[in-house]
């Protein structure tokens, strides 16, 4: 089951920040690593069989104090019933007349595909 895990950190840098987002993606098991907070500081990591602990140390020693936040289960997103849209309902598509100046639709144009064979039907075996 994939888990979301967020950290508060101490980032105050761009050097730290990316130090801890290469520290958390070296982790086995991470999927996503973005950071959130207004003073960007917390370390929001996704993945499945991530140990938050031994996260947390890692991090710890390498960037500085980190304190872990929350630790949620992710759900899997739900599958979209398909609604039938209105092109689906119709029976026949709408065909308006192109030759009529004002495409009011003069009736059903019906256009056919007239193909030629050059080839006579035979076959070599």
């Amino acid at each position: 089951m994939k888990k979301k895990i967020v950290l508060k950190a101490h980032m105050v840098c761009d050097k730290c920040r990316t130090k801890a987002l290469t520290v958390a993606a070296s982790v086995d098991g991470v999927e996503l690593v973005t950071i959130q907070g207004e003073d960007k500081d917390q370390l929001v990591v996704v993945g499945e069989g991530v140990d938050a602990s031994s996260l947390t140390e890692k991090l710890r020693k390498k960037v500085g104090w980190t304190v872990i936040i929350t630790i949620e289960d992710v759900k899997p997103p739900e599958p979209e019933e398909k609604k039938p849209s209105n092109e689906e309902t119709k029976d026949e598509p709408k065909i308006q007349c192109m030759n009529c100046p004002c495409y009011a639709g003069c009736g059903p144009v019906v256009a056919y595909d007239i193909v030629y064979d050059s080839q006579p039907n035979c076959s070599i075996m």
